[in-house]
């Protein structure tokens, strides 16, 4: 094709758009871009959170001896503290649930909601 044939493809098509009205900007084609483009993001987030998880797991395996010897010198010691952390579990559940720790960070004037409402 000669330069003279572009020119005009060109130029009609720049006349098509003129004439059709068509917006500068296409919004479907944005999302698009910006979806492919998060996509690609997530996509080697997710590879390098990988790696790092492998050789994280790798790690726990080579000290899994050391860290069960560990274990088995404080066992006795550690005997009490599993009903301990049952009730502490139970309570902060029960606190989370209820909102409680929420309302009284934010300051509410009837945390306890022992007032009726106005």
């Amino acid at each position: 094709m000669s330069e003279t044939g572009v020119t005009q493809a060109d130029d009609r098509l720049a006349r098509f758009w003129r004439e059709d009205g068509l917006a500068d900007h296409d919004g479907a084609f944005a999302l698009a871009v910006a979806h492919g483009l998060a996509r690609r993001r997530l996509r080697w987030s997710l590879i390098r959170l990988g790696g790092v998880m492998a050789v994280a797991a790798v790690m726990l395996w080579a000290m899994t001896p050391w860290l069960i010897g560990l274990a088995g010198r404080f066992a006795d010691r550690m005997a009490l503290l599993g009903p301990a952390a049952v009730v502490l579990v139970v309570v902060i559940s029960v606190l989370v649930i209820t909102g409680l720790p929420a309302a009284l960070l934010a300051g509410a004037d009837d945390a306890l909601g022992d007032r009726p409402p106005a």
